[in-house]
């Protein structure tokens, strides 16, 4: 197991230097570890991805051959669904669209169908539905569409709730649900897009029958999450934050903003490999910035960190713990060349 540390090139803040240390973490001048083949990003100052202020605006108009979605009609989405082809593309319109009152009723899509919403299209489940978009069709996409209110037990999620493949989540708010906003599958995509103000996460990048490969999370605003302050109601589940990461074989995690989540931002726990972490600003935060734990072979490089765990550090030092309550956190976790990545060490540099 390996960490690569580059000389002078990770800020001496206390809590990331003691970090390391306690991971094993040692950097010297001469040990200069190689390049990862993922291509660096431009330097230079990194811009915030300010996307829930003014998200991006739909397609007015229905796009030619789009199934308009009529928002007065109770669980019209759900049944031209139902009722379409695969491949159908849907285009909702202005206004705040319902799915039936059952707790279960949820929009079912087939493989590569398009959610495509109008400037003011929500889809809005009142606190009484439980999930958004949900079943196993691959290739689908959800965009300029805000998802709101729904009601997902814990450790679950509102959209792509069965963790699907291929799903492309773009210019979309995921906003005041409970449990995650959003699940992840294989080769999903999730960019540009507001996840601000849900129960329990982000993203809960978790797939229960395996791995999840190639995940991108690029270009979004991921801030608030967290607002049931599940580790005070169970305490040290480790269960909240921006986004948690399950087993997540590649991931590229770029150009996002994570602030002001109650609990950590990015926390890749357990068994995930060869990510690329680099241009984001992480700030703000109860916990962590960023923990890497029990997972192996990644890149973090130029992101901003700043004014993160002020709270848990707090409270960890109150509380009588002496040990470093760190902002970028890496435990149990290392370089493991047996297991293929684009790197095959935990390098930190020019953050």
């Amino acid at each position: 197991m390996r960490i690569g540390c580059r000389s002078g090139a990770v800020p001496a803040a206390a809590s990331l230097a003691l970090a390391l240390l306690a991971a094993g973490c040692t950097g010297t001048p001469d040990a200069k570890a190689p390049e990862p083949t993922a291509p660096s990003s431009p330097s230079g100052a990194r811009e915030m991805a300010r996307v829930c202020e003014k998200p991006a605006a739909g397609p007015a108009k229905a796009p030619a051959g789009a199934v308009t979605v009529d928002p007065a009609v109770v669980g019209d989405l759900a049944d031209k669904t139902r009722n379409s082809p695969a491949g159908t593309t849907f285009w909702l319109r202005p206004g705040k669209h319902r799915l039936a009152s059952d707790r279960y009723s949820q929009v079912v899509p087939k493989e590569g169908n398009r959610y495509l919403g109008a400037p003011g299209a929500v889809l809005d489940g009142r606190k009484t539905n439980q999930y958004a978009f949900g079943g196993a069709a691959r290739d689908v996409t959800i965009s300029h569409l805000t998802v709101q209110g729904f009601d997902a037990p814990h450790d679950e999620g509102v959209v792509n709730h069965d963790s699907a493949d291929g799903w492309m989540i773009e210019h979309a708010t995921i906003q005041r649900n409970s449990g995650a906003g959003l699940m992840a599958g294989d080769r999903q995509q999730v960019r540009a897009s507001c996840l601000r103000d849900n129960g329990q996460y982000g993203i809960n990048a978790y797939k229960g029958n395996g791995v999840i490969n190639d995940l991108v999370v690029e270009g979004n605003e991921i801030t608030g999450n967290n607002t049931g302050d599940w580790e005070r109601k169970r305490p040290g589940c480790g269960c909240t934050g921006g986004v948690k990461f399950w087993a997540v074989q590649g991931a590229d995690v770029r150009g996002n903003w994570v602030h002001h989540n109650r609990g950590t931002g990015l926390w890749a726990d357990t068994n995930n490999n060869d990510f690329l972490i680099e241009d984001n600003v992480l700030e703000g935060n109860d916990g962590a910035a960023l923990i890497y734990e029990t997972s192996y072979n990644a890149v973090v490089r130029e992101n901003t960190v700043r004014r993160n765990n002020w709270v848990e550090g707090r409270e960890n030092t109150d509380g009588g713990d002496d040990f470093p309550y760190a902002t970028v956190y890496i435990s149990e976790s290392g370089g493991e060349p047996r297991v293929e990545a684009r790197t095959d060490r935990i390098e930190i540099y020019r953050n």
